[in-house]
């Protein structure tokens, strides 16, 4: 589907990959699990994808956005059952974005600020033949608590409140050297954190409570080539390198 339907589907938030929890079928484990639940299957048998390559995750800590720049997105592939041998390793489903092609006319940026995250896209052409993206996304829902807490002035309450924290880069840089030849380089960074909102708990030693911390950081590295020998005849390859920490 393409990702400006998705984003005309309502609770989608402008963001096409989110549209897909409103799906029938599907759901999300409460809390804050970034997961997703495909037809009553366990959230851990579905599978991510990004440009077809495998990723750990498609959503942030909190199910608030996903882990692409949604702009970037020409479009999202839900698959629930009865695909090809190509999709393995997944009993529920897929869920997979697709990056579309730089716009090439001009330079474009964008630029963004709400209650939960900042952003900003840059996109445009890179030589004669080149076009690039440069994304990049960062949250700060701990320090919103943290304002509300210190309003609220029952900074107590705020003792056992875990606040996610998370950050995206993305870019992405295409060639075309011939019409028949096609070049492209994406890399992706996703980071989550969740942690105490408060440091220290309030009106209690900081040993009665312990601590908490969680991290999960990744990121992708995906070159592909692509030839066209004729309309009929496209040949295309690639490839992933990357990292998962928890």
């Amino acid at each position: 589907t393409k990702a400006k339907e998705l984003v005309q589907t309502p609770g989608s938030f402008g963001d096409p990959i989110k549209a897909i929890q409103n799906l029938p079928g599907v759901n999300r484990p409460q809390g804050i699990s970034s997961q997703v639940a495909i037809e009553g299957s366990a959230p851990g048998d579905t599978r991510y994808l990004l440009n077809g390559h495998e990723i750990p995750l498609i959503f942030h800590f909190g199910g608030f956005t996903s882990v692409i720049f949604p702009e970037v997105l020409d479009s999202v592939d839900f698959l629930a059952a009865g695909y090809g041998p190509e999709y393995s390793r997944a009993i529920g489903g897929q869920i997979g974005g697709t990056i579309r092609s730089p716009r090439r006319d001009r330079t474009y940026g964008l630029a963004f600020v709400d209650l939960f995250q900042s952003g900003a896209l840059l996109e445009g052409n890179l030589g004669a033949n080149g076009g690039f993206f440069l994304g990049v996304r960062q949250s700060y829902i701990g320090q919103v608590l943290k304002a509300a807490a210190n309003a609220s002035g029952k900074e107590s309450d705020f003792n056992l409140t875990l606040a996610p924290s998370y950050a995206d880069q993305i870019a992405v840089f295409e060639h075309n050297p011939t019409p028949r030849h096609f070049v492209r380089l994406t890399a992706l960074r996703s980071s989550d954190t969740l942690q105490f909102l408060l440091d220290a708990p309030v009106g209690r030693p900081a040993s009665g409570r312990g601590t908490f911390f969680n991290e999960r950081t990744f990121y992708r590295l995906i070159p592909e080539f692509n030839y066209r020998f004729s309309d009929d005849l496209k040949w295309r390859s690639s490839s992933a390198l990357g990292n998962d920490y928890l």
